[in-house]
């Protein structure tokens, strides 16, 4: 299924970034692509330095650009993502998907 974009107006692709800028925290884009519950799990992992962006630890609070490296350790597991669109709202399964692409 193709998931078009243009229903959320809160989002921003790759192609889109010359056109709108969108501001978006950490833990908010952690919590809307679906890697935490809530998005206070999602600041406290931050905080605690179980997610790096591009190599770092940083605030939960940290704007975030597109093409931007994560490295989230979850249990046992860690993930290494690229970041592919920006998003303030929760969103399906399928839709997060489209925020980031897995190394």
């Amino acid at each position: 299924m193709n998931f078009d974009f243009q229903f959320f107006p809160e989002t921003v692709t790759q192609a889109e970034t010359s056109e709108r800028v969108l501001k978006v925290r950490l833990d908010k884009w952690l919590w809307a692509a679906r890697f935490f519950k809530t998005r206070a799990v999602a600041r406290a992992a931050v905080e605690k330095g179980r997610v790096l962006y591009d190599g770092e630890r940083s605030s939960p609070s940290r704007e975030i650009d597109i093409g931007g490296i994560l490295q989230i350790k979850l249990g046992h597991f860690e993930k290494t993502i690229v970041i592919k669109g920006l998003s303030t709202r929760r969103r399906n399964t399928e839709g997060a998907l489209q925020l980031f692409e897995e190394q």
